[in-house]
């Protein structure tokens, strides 16, 4: 082991240090500071990465690309779907589904529990939901049985476009 690495193993695993187990931009600007070593910030990262405390408690990052809603204010697009909650229906009073309800824009959640999901259940989870003063001009849902037709539930809700978007879609579609 070379000297520098049991520097910095002094260094990281001692609690009293400020630098003990930090990141390696902490570290290096302790160890600029202190100047015992001229070590460079690839060196400490790479030493860092062999280091077992360091590995373990590291978040891995994973990265995708996702599509883009794009929406002009709030209200304007709202996403549907039902969370299948069965397993749990014996602590939720025999509940097995929500309906949530996602404003895009502003992140704003409804959520409205279901013991089923028949089109009378949904349709009338989404009035309580309307009736709470707020409407979309869009809404969007899944191919899943939460395609309801929006016009059922008043007269009203006609004027609401909808569209379906599918689960799944091929990785060479999204490049």
């Amino acid at each position: 082991m070379a000297s520098w690495e049991k520097y910095l193993r002094t260094v990281y695993y001692n609690p009293a240090n400020p630098a003990s187990f930090a990141g390696p931009d902490k570290l290096y600007r302790f160890v600029r500071t202190d100047g015992k070593f001229v070590l460079s910030k690839y060196k400490i990262r790479k030493w860092l990465q062999r280091q077992e405390p360091y590995s373990l408690q590291r978040p891995l990052k994973r990265s995708f690309k996702r599509n883009r809603v794009i929406v002009i204010g709030i209200d304007d697009q709202w996403d549907i779907d039902l969370m299948d909650m069965s397993k749990f229906s014996k602590f939720n009073s025999g509940f097995n589904f929500i309906l949530v309800v996602i404003d895009i824009f502003s992140k704003y959640v409804w959520l409205r529990p279901l013991k089923n999901k028949k089109d009378e259940s949904v349709a009338t989870a989404l009035k309580h939901v309307l009736s709470e003063g707020r409407s979309p001009n869009r809404i969007r849902t899944d191919k899943g049985r939460i395609q309801i037709k929006i016009s059922r539930i008043s007269p009203k809700t006609e004027k609401y476009s909808t569209f379906i978007c599918t689960k799944y879609r091929n990785q060479s579609q999204l490049r």
